[in-house]
C-alpha cells in the first residue's frame, strides 16, 4: 500500500470479521471533533493518550469492541502510546466487527514502548493508503524496508537533501507516527517525543525540535499538493515554560 504523499512506508492494518460485544460505556478523554469528508458528510475524530492499550482494556474491564463504542459517536479513534510491540498485535485487538484497524510500533526497544492506534469505523472515510512512520524509512512489509533506509531509497521526497537517512530511520523507530489518507485529508496521528530524563534533556530537545521539524516539512509539502492536513494526538508541547518543570 502506497503512503499518502508518493513516500513508501507499511502499517499492520486488519480488515473486522469478529463478532460484536455488546458496549460498555466508560469516560471518554476528550469529545469527538468533526470533519468534512468528501462525500460532504462530517467525520467525528477523537484522541486519547491510553498510556497502554492493554492496561486501559484492563483496568476498565471491558474488550476492545466495548472500548470503541463506549467512545460514542467517533468515526475515528486515534490512540497514542499504545506501549505495544509488533507481537502484541493479536486478533483481538486488530480484528474488531465494524472497525478497520491501523498500528504503527516502537522497533527501538524490546519492551513494549509509545506506538500508536487508530481505528476507523468501516464504511466510514476509510483510507486509502496508511503509512508507518512519517519518513518514509519505517521498516517495509518484505523486510527489506532496513536496508532501503539506509541506502536513502526510501525517504519521503519532502524531507531529501534535509536529513541523514539514519536519523529519519530514528524519527521512526519509536512508532510515534500513523499516517492515513482519507482522500479529503490526510490524518497524522501524532505521539510527540517526551523530555523526562534531566540527564538525557538537552540530546533529547535537540531531537524533538528535529523530528518536529522534519514533520513540519511532510505537512508543508502536503498543502503545496492541495492536501487538507489533520494532525491530532499527544503532542509533549508545553503552551508555555511554567507548564513543565522540564525542558519543552
Amino acid at each position: 500500500m502506497q503512503p499518502p504523499g508518493g513516500g513508501t512506508g507499511s502499517v499492520a492494518a486488519a480488515q473486522a470479521a469478529a463478532a460484536a460485544q455488546p458496549a460498555a460505556a466508560h469516560p471518554a478523554a476528550a469529545q469527538p471533533a468533526a470533519a468534512a469528508s468528501s462525500a460532504g458528510q462530517h467525520v467525528r475524530l477523537l484522541s486519547w493518550n491510553v498510556n497502554g492499550l492493554r492496561a486501559a482494556l484492563k483496568r476498565l474491564n471491558v474488550t476492545i469492541s466495548q472500548f470503541l463504542e463506549g467512545l460514542g459517536a467517533a468515526d475515528i479513534i486515534c490512540l497514542q502510546e499504545t506501549k505495544l510491540r509488533r507481537c502484541d498485535i493479536d486478533r483481538e485487538l486488530a480484528v474488531v466487527e465494524g472497525w478497520d484497524s491501523f498500528f504503527c510500533c516502537d522497533t527501538s526497544r524490546a519492551t513494549g514502548y509509545s506506538g500508536t492506534a487508530t481505528y476507523v469505523r468501516s464504511g466510514v472515510a476509510l483510507p486509502f493508503a496508511a503509512e508507518e512512520g512519517f519518513t518514509g524509512c519505517a521498516p517495509l512489509a518484505a523486510g527489506n524496508g532496513g536496508a532501503a533506509a539506509a541506502a536513502g531509497l526510501c525517504t519521503h521526497p519532502a524531507l531529501v537533501g534535509q536529513f541523514e537517512a539514519e536519523e529519519l530511520a530514528e524519527m521512526d523507530a519509536e512508532g510515534r507516527v500513523l499516517v492515513t489518507d482519507h482522500g479529503c485529508f490526510v490524518l497524522f496521528n501524532l505521539y510527540g517525543p517526551a523530555i523526562t530524563n534531566a540527564d538525557t534533556a538537552e540530546d533529547r530537545s535537540e531531537f524533538k525540535m528535529r523530528f518536529y521539524r522534519a514533520l513540519e516539512l511532510r505537512w508543508r509539502h502536503l498543502l503545496r499538493q492541495g492536501r487538507a492536513v489533520v494532525a491530532v494526538g499527544d503532542f509533549n508541547i508545553s503552551a508555555a515554560p511554567v507548564s513543565s518543570h522540564l525542558p519543552v
